[in-house]
């Protein structure tokens, strides 16, 4: 896997570690205490390796009313109302999700006024769904949609869905008004409505999708877990194929599908006509290890650096059993990094160095040593703009298994990180 850096002591990484929290904190308490709100547990500036702040257009307006400066318009004066309204009835709202889904919530007409609004008892995620229904809805939504208004990089139109639907709309009438960037059947529209709590809004049309498709609701949520569960594409229509195609060969096991996705897109890439309709699983399985294989070959271009994600390596155990399992996380920082990571893993992580040479992801070798000395290598790779592990890869591409994916869940919450796929 290259030259490794010097793993390093744990104590002056948790010192490091406990600086960086304070630092950020205190700024993050800093902007908010002007506003006289709350610090959230969720942060809402974001540091790039340089320790400067970059935000989205939409953390840039929340933080405008937030410090109120200069005017806001009616849209801000809303928002700040809803806030202060908050901080007395229900600031476990604030303090859990802080100010994203205010503002969201304000990109529509309020069907009832905030002031009446009283949260009832439990978990700040019941508060805030209760919340969401007394400003936007007169009838039952899913409250899998709630999502939308916390995500980072939930698209906005989502928000819209989540009105529409509020006050009485129909779901084809919404997927046909352009909310959902992929054409849905009414059994899909009928299934997506019927998603259970605790799936995003974009992983539960893919699960729509392959119910349709008769899909069990295993490999249902496989796919909606997958890669394709993270956003929807320009070219949707050639995705709905490929989700039928998984449908239709249960033989591909649920480790295999994000291989094989990685394999399409790169298909896709260099033939937009590509299609996948009519071609047999084999054929599909030994091109996509052909192409894995070429990338283990030689390096495409010279080495480079990878900018830092900010986030540190980390090295901890943890006490089972069975002893004691000592766990690492290096980020992959080079080209020559990532590309013996492939090799060594034997999957396709090469594919993503461009991502990650862009400051898109950042890509994370991952080791536990076992106490009959078994040492167990993991790649992960960290959306920046989702704020979320997306996938986490043993050898040849298998799952994680449930102790690892904790260490990862654990490693995530010790740096910031908002979220893990259940998926891996």
């Amino acid at each position: 896997m290259g030259n490794r850096e010097k793993a390093p002591d744990p104590r002056r990484l948790a010192q490091a570690l406990k600086a960086r929290a304070a630092q950020n904190r205190s700024r993050i308490t800093q902007v908010l205490g002007t506003a006289g709100l709350p610090v959230p547990e969720s942060t809402l500036l974001n540091e790039d390796a340089g320790g400067r702040t970059r935000q989205t257009e939409e953390e840039q307006a929340m933080q405008r009313y937030l410090l109120r400066a200069g005017d806001v318009d009616e849209r801000g004066e809303r928002a700040r109302a809803l806030a202060t309204h908050l901080k007395q009835c229900a600031p476990a709202i604030l303090r859990r999700f802080g100010p994203r889904p205010l503002w969201r919530a304000t990109a529509h007409p309020w069907l009832r006024d905030p002031a009446d609004f009283q949260p009832p008892r439990g978990r700040p995620e019941r508060q805030l769904g209760a919340l969401l229904r007394h400003l936007l809805a007169e009838y039952d939504v899913p409250a899998f949609l709630d999502s939308v208004f916390v995500r980072p990089e939930a698209d906005e139109r989502l928000v819209e869905l989540f009105a529409r639907i509020g006050t009485g709309e129909s779901m084809p009438k919404a997927v046909a008004a352009g909310l959902l960037s992929t054409p849905l059947t009414r059994r899909m529209c009928h299934l997506y409505l019927q998603t259970p709590p605790g799936w995003d809004a974009v992983r539960a049309v893919r699960r729509a999708q392959a119910l349709a498709y008769e899909a069990t609701v295993t490999r249902a949520n496989a796919i909606a877990r997958s890669r394709l569960g993270h956003r929807l594409r320009e070219d949707e229509p050639f995705w709905q194929t490929v989700i039928q195609w998984f449908v239709d060969r249960p033989a591909l096991g649920d480790g295999q599908l994000d291989p094989v996705l990685d394999y399409l897109e790169e298909m896709r890439a260099r033939d937009p006509a590509y299609e996948l309709t009519g071609r047999p699983l084999p054929a599909v399985l030994r091109a996509m290890h052909a192409w894995i294989a070429e990338l283990h070959g030689e390096r495409r271009g010279p080495d480079a650096d990878i900018p830092s994600s900010g986030y540190p390596d980390a090295t901890w155990s943890e006490r089972t059993p069975t002893g004691l399992i000592m766990w690492s996380m290096r980020e992959l920082r080079s080209m020559a990094d990532i590309h013996t990571e492939g090799k060594t893993q034997r999957h396709c992580v090469y594919a993503y160095a461009s991502k990650a040479r862009a400051g898109v992801i950042s890509l994370w070798s991952m080791g536990a040593l076992h106490p009959d000395g078994r040492v167990v290598p993991l790649t992960v790779e960290v959306d920046h703009r989702a704020q979320a592990v997306v996938q986490v890869r043993g050898v040849d591409n298998r799952l994680p298994t449930g102790a690892e994916l904790a260490a990862v869940k654990a490693w995530a919450a010790r740096v910031g990180i908002g979220s893990v796929s259940e998926g891996g």
